[in-house]
């Protein structure tokens, strides 16, 4: 209609939520505007709305999540949260992935702490318990510790750190297992 009408048109692209892709937005100048059909008018079309796809950023180190999130046109905040992943590997984020979102908008991502909690071993046996220990990602010490009692004989009377206390994985946790005491007894009459 522009060029029927005698004006030189050029085309420019904007971003618009409103107006669908390829469509009009308007002129510049404004329709309405008195011109000279010398003047040349700019059609402003629609690239549509600025949105980008969230990309999938859930296995990955913080690091490379965050450099991802950035090189996708977002923004990116972390958040830890207490997971046995390793620390610093991202265990969720929100929005969801694949989600289109306006460029710039902010992603959470949460990040393990690593944080792993000691097993209750006490009353186990040595091999059980170390065992147990390792599989939950501890380094195992194992002292020995008489005792005179015969059900305290191989199994663990005490750990440290305690059963409930949060640790790394690698952390080293120390088992007192029981062995028979070598003091003789003497007889009760």
């Amino acid at each position: 209609r522009l060029e029927n009408r005698g004006f030189p048109v050029t085309v420019g692209q904007r971003y618009s939520k409103t107006v669908k892709k390829g469509e009009a937005i308007g002129t510049e100048p404004a329709a309405g505007t008195q011109l000279s059909t010398a003047q040349p008018v700019t059609l402003l079309i629609s690239r549509g709305a600025n949105l980008v796809e969230v990309p999938d950023v859930v296995g990955l180190d913080d690091r490379a999540a965050l450099a991802a999130l950035q090189n996708a046109g977002l923004s990116g905040v972390e958040v830890q949260r207490d997971s046995t992943e390793p620390q610093g590997e991202v265990i969720g984020q929100s929005p969801a992935a694949g989600r289109p979102v306006p460029r710039g908008s902010q992603v959470t991502i949460f990040a393990s702490t690593g944080a792993i909690t000691v097993p209750d071993v006490i009353g186990r046996p040595r091999k059980a318990a170390v065992n147990t220990l390792k599989k939950a990602g501890f380094v195992v010490a194992v002292t020995d510790q008489e005792t005179t009692e015969p059900a305290e004989v191989g199994v663990v009377i005490s750990e440290f750190p305690p059963a409930g206390s949060r640790g790394q994985r690698r952390d080293s946790v120390t088992i007192a297992v029981g062995v028979a005491s070598q003091t003789p007894t003497v007889p009760s009459e």
